[in-house]
């Protein structure tokens, strides 16, 4: 596990780094292995709405991506969190969703195993 480790540094303001910092201490882990769980619950998220658009795994490109997670995050933002049922996110995914299947260029994206990722499993490898 620690051989496909890579250490990463990209800009964020201080007052998010030391919220991260905060919150990975409370939990018990590293500021990455917060941040890898942080991906995977985004990527379960876009999992979700890609199932709620019905949306197939091999429709799925770059631009769909974009697109599906800027609908969650305008969500997130309404207050729609994760609500697939409400009307108005509903609506939103359909639009999505037609232009999905109107794009030609399906290029792959990475698709990650979800887990949750702690400290203790490196460890032990």
């Amino acid at each position: 596990m620690a051989g496909d480790t890579k250490p990463v540094q990209f800009p964020m303001s201080a007052a998010a780094y030391a919220m991260l910092k905060k919150r990975a201490k409370h939990l018990g882990l590293s500021t990455g292995k917060l941040v890898e769980n942080l991906l995977a619950a985004m990527e379960l998220r876009l999992q979700r709405a890609y199932a709620a658009a019905h949306i197939d795994e091999t429709q799925v490109s770059e631009k769909s991506d974009k697109l599906m997670i800027e609908a969650i995050l305008i969500g997130d933002g309404e207050g729609w969190a994760d609500n697939w049922e409400n009307t108005k996110m509903a609506q939103y995914l359909s639009f999505i969703r037609k232009d999905i299947l109107e794009d030609a260029s399906h290029n792959a994206t990475w698709r990650p195993k979800i887990h949750i990722a702690d400290d203790d499993a490196e460890k032990d490898d």
